[in-house]
């Protein structure tokens, strides 16, 4: 049997071997032809996420919104003459980035995120590793 992670889309098997997205690990395709043979994965439960990390390191940050479609939209904002110098500094300068500073909280509001979904951007950003 398999489960599907609500943050990451990840697919979790039940020998507790994971197939993070892309989904371009050989083991997807024994979950392809299970899902193929009528087979539906479970979502784990939201009460089993881990608890929202309180930072992520900057190159976090950047992939997960590499990974969310946002990142050249940000970089656009940041760019722009009208957004606060702090907030550009911050982005060229921070080293990790806090959940509740200004700066995510203003770019939430801006880009129309929700707490639900900004927690579970720091959530992914967190799994992020190089």
């Amino acid at each position: 049997m398999y489960k599907i992670h609500p943050v990451t889309n990840a697919i979790h098997c039940d020998d507790g071997y994971v197939i993070p997205p892309p989904y371009d690990d050989p083991r997807y395709l024994d979950y392809a032809e299970w899902v193929t043979d009528g087979n539906n994965p479970e979502m784990i439960p939201v009460s089993d996420l881990p608890p929202v990390p309180n930072a992520i390191t900057r190159f976090q940050a950047r992939a997960m919104l590499l990974e969310a479609g946002l990142l050249d939209t940000i970089e656009a904002f940041m760019v722009n003459e009208t957004t606060p110098r702090i907030y550009r500094l911050a982005w060229q300068d921070a080293q990790e980035f806090y959940r509740d500073s200004p700066l995510i909280l203003t770019m939430a509001g801006v880009f129309s995120l929700s707490e639900e979904q900004l927690d579970n951007m720091f959530r992914q950003a967190v799994l992020i590793k190089v």
